[in-house]
């Protein structure tokens, strides 16, 4: 199931669950895949990525989704429809090394 996230605190309740996060990036077009359990996926924390400060700014979107192909059929559609690039993760590295022929960028 794919959904949005909208604020921080459903990041947070969300990091208990095996899933993936989409964080958008608007400003430099880029779509990158965490798992739910990686570090940048904690609000909380200086680096983490901050979901309610996406949507006030409009600088960004976050979902989640409860398998990787969700995760890549979303990412695919933002890089199909908006020119964004897409990537994932290099702390939580979410892909199985079989799936890793992504135009991975960053």
């Amino acid at each position: 199931m794919l959904r949005e996230i909208r604020t921080d605190r459903d990041l947070l309740l969300l990091r208990r669950k095996d899933g993936y996060v989409l964080n958008m990036d608007f400003g430099n077009y880029v779509v990158k895949l965490h798992r739910t359990s990686c570090r940048f996926c904690n609000p909380d924390e200086v680096w983490g990525i901050k979901v309610e400060s996406k949507i006030e700014h409009q600088t960004g979107e976050t979902w989640y989704a409860d398998t990787v192909g969700e995760a890549e059929a979303k990412a695919a559609e933002m890089v199909q429809n908006r020119g964004f690039r897409y990537s994932s993760c290099k702390i939580c590295n979410p892909l199985p090394p079989e799936n890793v022929t992504i135009n991975d960028s960053s």
